[in-house]
């Protein structure tokens, strides 16, 4: 089982090809099904990511995180 601290990393690694999808490997399983999904308030900028692999199914919520650009 992959540590928060690893899948913050596989996080910042996938954050920074946004917006161009990312074929990097799962911290947990090695697949490359990584998602991420923002909420957060219309606007605002900030808000929770989700972000998880569609193959294991772990993952990591993390809040008060910087929205990428659109």
């Amino acid at each position: 089982m992959a540590s928060f601290d690893e899948w913050l990393d596989a996080y910042e690694v996938v954050y920074r090809t946004l917006p161009a999808e990312s074929d990097h490997q799962c911290p947990n399983c090695g697949h490359r099904t990584l998602r991420m999904v923002f909420t957060g308030p219309p606007g605002a900028g900030y808000g929770y990511v989700s972000f998880w692999c569609d193959t294991c199914l772990e993952g990591i919520h993390v809040s008060r995180l910087r929205f990428p650009p659109e």
